[in-house]
């Protein structure tokens, strides 16, 4: 009967053991959504690419220099991947907090505002774009006569979730 008993109350995983295979489990899967985050991040940036490069074709110039009957054929196969490629439709979304949405509605708006200025006066805009790139990152190389970035601009980057700050720099990067 002792036996019975006992058997009762016998348990094959402590709750610390148990504790510790669920947190394992939670960290595997860690892993895994920012693999998957990664990955259609890397899918977002892909169909820019195509959607680009597709565009690039339709208005380059050797569209051009060819007849007329091969220029419509590739305009119409341009249009089927154009239409394919813009029915793909990959989303990695940020939580973010509110202070977080202010400081990407400002980055948006600073950028939006230094584009505008850009398209009016190349140079005065790019140096502006590099000002704030290199507030974005600890290793922008010095530049004389460079703008300081001022105003909401100043926590540009350090404001808000690591994806934003990765977005920012990268945008600075391609220019």
């Amino acid at each position: 009967m002792n036996d019975a008993m006992g058997s009762k109350f016998s348990r094959t995983l402590s709750m610390a053991d148990r504790s510790g295979e669920l947190l394992e489990s939670l960290d595997q899967l860690e892993m895994r959504v920012e693999a998957l985050r990664e990955t259609a991040s890397a899918m977002e940036q892909e169909r820019e690419l195509i959607l680009e490069t597709i565009q690039s074709i339709q208005n380059g110039q050797e569209l051009r220099n060819i007849s007329q009957g091969e220029r419509e054929e590739l305009s119409l196969t341009a249009n089927r991947l154009m239409g394919r490629a813009l029915c793909v439709e990959v989303s990695v979304g940020t939580i973010r907090n509110s202070q977080q949405e202010e400081a990407l509605r400002n980055a948006n708006s600073l950028i939006d505002e230094i584009v505008k200025k850009l398209l009016d006066d190349m140079n005065s805009g790019r140096e502006r774009l590099l000002a704030v790139y290199a507030a974005c990152v600890t290793e922008a190389p010095p530049r004389p006569h460079r703008p300081e970035v001022s105003g909401p601009s100043d926590q540009l980057c350090s404001g808000g979730p690591e994806e934003d700050q990765e977005e920012a720099r990268d945008f600075g990067e391609e220019r």
